[in-house]
């Protein structure tokens, strides 16, 4: 099977106790608690994120494009990594664990769907790759069979086909 180029990263969930009711989705190429260190590095943050969850993937960029689609709903602004985590307003959990794990659930799962895509997609180019090389192999049989065994269809053919030396047109 093609090998497919990759860019291992993570897909991770942080919270900041500072911010209720609120959860961070995004991706990183490095070590997520290296990149809540570096957001809550910010003076306008009081309080440091915690990094609740994360996934290892080839697919970062994907995967989290994948989770915010899901999530738009809950998405606080088009431009912004936060989502609405509010259990006061949720119907099915009791804690910001339940939360979590939900969240972690959608992640995993976004994960695996962009997998399963990727691997599709390789698939589906290795099925076409090998159909077009059945389809010349196929020709190149058939012409060398008339070419053995009807030489002089084999010449017709080539004449009718042959391709006018550059600059002049076929006046046939």
């Amino acid at each position: 099977m093609e090998e497919i180029e990759t860019n291992v990263g993570y897909v991770y969930l942080m919270r900041n106790r500072s911010m209720p009711a609120k959860v961070k989705i995004g991706l990183t190429m490095g070590d997520p608690n290296e990149r809540a260190n570096k957001l809550s590095k910010h003076t306008g943050i009081p309080e440091p994120f915690e990094v609740v969850g994360k996934i290892s993937t080839p697919w970062p960029r994907d995967v989290e494009l994948e989770v915010h689609r899901q999530l738009s709903f809950l998405r606080l602004s088009k431009n912004r990594e936060f989502f609405i985590a509010d259990i006061a307003r949720d119907n099915f959990m009791a804690s910001d664990d339940e939360m979590n794990q939900y969240f972690m659930l959608l992640i995993e799962h976004a994960g695996e769907e962009v997998d399963l895509r990727k691997r599709r997609e390789a698939i589906d180019g290795e099925y076409w790759e090998m159909q077009s090389r059945h389809e010349s192999e196929r020709q190149k049989f058939l012409w060398e069979c008339m070419k053995k065994n009807h030489p002089e269809r084999a010449e017709e053919a080539r004449q009718r086909f042959r391709q006018p030396p550059d600059g002049q047109t076929n006046k046939s």
